[in-house]
């Protein structure tokens, strides 16, 4: 992997935790009122409750290898041995955070928060091989 695939892969986790919350809510909320529908007006045939299970089970699939991506991504970061290199990549792709809030937040430079950020890259991509 290179420095610049191991950057597109880390901007992925805010992504997947946006698409694991949407999912977690549709399931809460949405399949939740379809339960309730269901059960209110009846469901002579089972088709209904079949087509509901089929839902529920392909949501939790599907947030299971989401949860299960993000697990590998952060495995690796924190494979990372120097604590700066894995500091920098936990606020700029867990965060979401800007090269001036890290570079506040560790007391340095935003140069030199590229710069951590740059090797931690390529640590990244070393350890996804």
């Amino acid at each position: 992997m290179t420095a610049a695939q191991a950057k597109a892969e880390l901007r992925q986790v805010i992504q997947i935790q946006r698409h694991i919350q949407t999912l977690e809510a549709i399931r809460t909320r949405d399949v939740a009122r379809l339960e309730r529908l269901i059960t209110r007006d009846g469901d002579q045939t089972g088709q209904l409750r079949d087509a509901l299970d089929k839902v529920r089970h392909e949501i939790g699939q599907y947030t299971a290898a989401m949860h299960r991506q993000r697990s590998g991504i952060l495995a690796r970061i924190e494979a990372i041995e120097e604590s700066t290199l894995r500091e920098v990549l936990a606020l700029r792709y867990l965060e979401g955070a800007s090269w001036r809030s890290i570079s506040r937040r560790m007391y340095i430079s935003e140069r030199t928060a590229q710069y951590l950020h740059g090797r931690a890259l390529r640590e990244y991509a070393g350890r996804s091989k």
